[in-house]
């Protein structure tokens, strides 16, 4: 929980510095550049944040693929666009998650139509983002990048690659 009352007040300054926009630049083509800046400020934030950190990771291993490791940590959450959660509804979907999980799983829907319509599309987004993501980049033609991050919320495996294991450890630090 606490790393999660810490997540809350970057999201309050959440922004983006112009080396970050050059970082984006230097990784990602114009087109998956379009789905990152659909997502909201914070997720933007946090993807970049996540993307430094698993390169600090990788640079403690061999055989790290960097460039891709950094694709699939700018792009891990594209599957959430501007006005999806915004943070009161990430912090609201958050708390339920927590205290409610069966409740939270049952009342989403991907509609925002009727009573509660915002909420129930904000808690299945939050919980299909990855899949999502994945297939809009697999629209795009990153087979690749969309085969992990349709992954990057599921349960380890043996067999998942080293950078999908950095990019859920990297996300989970940020």
């Amino acid at each position: 929980m606490k790393q999660r009352i810490l997540q809350f007040f970057h999201a309050l300054t959440a922004r983006l510095r112009e080396r970050d926009h050059a970082f984006v630049r230097r990784f990602l083509s114009e087109k998956e550049r379009a789905l990152f800046y659909a997502m909201d400020v914070i997720d933007q934030r946090h993807a970049v944040h996540t993307a430094y950190t698993a390169l600090q990771l990788a640079r403690t291993e061999d055989g790290i693929d960097e460039n891709f490791l950094v694709r699939i940590a700018l792009l891990h959450d594209v599957g959430r666009v501007q006005g999806d959660l915004g943070l009161w509804g990430k912090v609201g979907v958050v708390l339920l998650h927590r205290f409610l999980p069966q409740v939270s799983r049952r009342f989403a829907a991907l509609s925002r139509d009727g009573a509660f319509g915002f909420w129930r599309h904000a808690l299945y987004v939050y919980d299909h983002h990855a899949e999502i993501g994945s297939e809009k980049l697999r629209l795009l033609g990153c087979g690749k990048e969309a085969a992990v991050i349709r992954l990057h919320h599921s349960p380890p495996a043996s067999s998942d690659a080293a950078e999908l294991r950095l990019l859920r450890q990297a996300d989970s630090m940020n």
